[in-house]
């Protein structure tokens, strides 16, 4: 524990010292136990003009998966390394509208004197996830959101039978993912498929 506080005090000297606004990412995921756990990652500009990324902590999040509720979190968070309304920078987060709301939360706790034009302004949204939202869209059709509902309580309960037969259903996309799926998770599985794959009619991609 010693060792934790310690390096704990060490991190919020870096954020105190830090030359640039701290900006915050965070997400919400549910674990295998299963328990709703939110990671927040700081991103600022340290003493020596370099880039800083750090887990501020993995928190577990009771009750209600509200703006409110998650928002409350992290502001406990920041509190806890002192990082303060002048420090805060942007927050860049996925589409959810339940991120709107938190960033709202904070910024009113943190920041009383913003404008709701201001608070708007520091809420950014990820690139990559409205990629794979479209990517997703795109290959899974109107009901997207219904099978990855499905496959995520197939996922949660191990049931990974029913979790190929929903991928089934998706064609050619979904025979390859069950492939990969399955020839991913040993090495000698891994191994298999090299000597067949290397050397054969696809040699040109060998390298890739």
């Amino acid at each position: 524990m010693d060792a934790f506080r310690s390096k704990k005090q060490r991190l919020r000297e870096d954020l105190r010292q830090a030359r640039s606004r701290i900006s915050i990412s965070f997400d919400l995921w549910t674990s295998p136990n299963p328990c709703a756990v939110l990671g927040v990652i700081a991103m600022w500009i340290g003493t020596a003009g370099k880039r800083q990324t750090t887990v501020l902590g993995i928190r577990r999040v009771y009750g209600e998966h509200t703006g409110e509720n998650i928002g409350s979190v992290i502001l406990e968070l920041l509190r806890e390394y002192d990082v303060g309304g002048d420090q805060i920078g942007y927050f860049m987060l996925d589409n959810a509208s339940s991120n709107d709301t938190a960033v709202e939360f904070i910024l009113k706790e943190l920041c009383p004197w913003m404008t709701p034009k201001q608070r708007r302004h520091r809420r950014l949204r990820c690139l990559g996830h409205i990629i794979n939202l479209c990517c997703q869209a795109f290959l899974m059709g109107r009901d997207c959101e219904r099978y990855l509902a499905k496959l995520e309580k197939h996922y949660q309960r191990g049931d990974y039978a029913k979790v190929e037969e929903l991928w089934k259903r998706f064609g050619c996309l979904g025979r390859l993912h069950n492939l990969v799926r399955y020839i991913r998770p040993t090495p000698q599985r891994r191994g298999e498929f090299t000597t067949i794959i290397v050397g054969g009619d696809l040699a040109e991609f060998d390298r890739l």
